[in-house]
């Protein structure tokens, strides 16, 4: 039997989907490395 191909609207929800996972990851990294050193961002702000 023949794999049915991944419609176009289904293929853009995965895409969608996997997109904001690693965005959310980044920002969760991001957070963790700014709790563990808060000076890190103070070149970035100026303060």
């Amino acid at each position: 039997m023949a794999i049915q191909p991944f419609g176009q609207k289904q293929l853009g929800k995965i895409l969608l989907g996997v997109s904001v996972f690693f965005v959310l990851l980044f920002a969760v990294t991001l957070i963790v490395y700014w709790v563990n050193d808060p000076d890190m961002f103070n070149p970035v702000f100026g303060s």
